[in-house]
């Protein structure tokens, strides 16, 4: 599992877009933390904690780390983690909008994290949307500015360029 934060919440050298993934195993937070810059350039430290600084190990591309796992023959072991993983979204605190809807403070910002703002989903593509894939049914409900697979809510943005 990763969970997201923003960056100020650690003293990084490098923030990236503002967001840092950090690195669980087992359920346990394992000090490790990464962040992504605009050319994909993931900056990976270790001893990351809450309001105090972290160090860099190293800055690698994701072409590169996609080579080094495809020349030690990892790339099944990817898969298989990837069809587990979860990024859990703790970038912002939980309220309710004017709707009285559940949301966050992050779905509000414009222009934090990389965003440019809510994407409009256009009205036809919202609704409740079912599927039986490999024999495990789910269901996917697209509203104005979220989707929400399987209980789990994702909010979508315009990406910044």
């Amino acid at each position: 599992m990763v969970n997201l934060y923003p960056t100020d919440r650690y003293r990084l050298s490098d923030n990236g877009q503002g967001m840092a993934y950090e690195v669980t195993a087992n359920g346990q937070v394992t000090g490790l933390i990464y962040t992504i810059d605009r050319d994909d350039d993931v900056m990976i430290y270790q001893n990351a904690k809450n309001g105090q600084a972290a160090k860099k190990l190293a800055t690698v591309t994701k072409s590169a780390m996609a080579d080094y796992i495809n020349q030690h023959g990892q790339g099944d072991l990817v898969n298989q983690l990837a069809k587990s993983a979860q990024v859990v979204d703790k970038s912002g605190a939980a309220s309710s909008d004017s709707n009285g809807s559940a949301t966050n403070q992050h779905d509000r910002v414009t222009g934090k994290y990389g965003n440019k703002g809510p994407f409009d989903v256009p009205g036809d593509m919202r609704g409740t949307w079912y599927s039986a894939d490999y024999d495990d049914n789910s269901t996917m409900t697209i509203s104005d500015h979220r989707m929400i697979i399987d209980g789990d809510t994702v909010s979508l943005y315009h990406q910044d360029p």
